[in-house]
């Protein structure tokens, strides 16, 4: 199967959504302070960051024209290549 640079973005965002949601619960702000946070917790909590910075740069890249002049399939995501 052939995808697109806009479907991998897609699917990206996707993805980075739902396991920010799932990252959120692991932190929760609101209840739990930072001196309160596990090892595991805080590298959850660095992820989750991460992830609120890198979603609104591939939001903005998914509007580019760039992404639009490439959107031909490119990327087997089946193959072994």
């Amino acid at each position: 199967m052939l995808a697109s640079p806009l479907t991998v973005i897609n699917e990206t965002l996707d993805s980075l959504q739902t396991l920010s949601e799932f990252l959120l619960d692991e932190v929760d702000e609101r209840v739990i302070t930072s001196q309160q946070l596990t090892t595991e917790r805080r590298l959850c909590k660095e992820a989750l960051q991460t992830i609120r910075v890198l979603i609104p740069k591939l939001e903005a890249v998914r509007r580019t024209n760039v992404v639009a002049a490439v959107d031909s399939p490119r990327l087997c995501m089946t193959c072994d290549d």
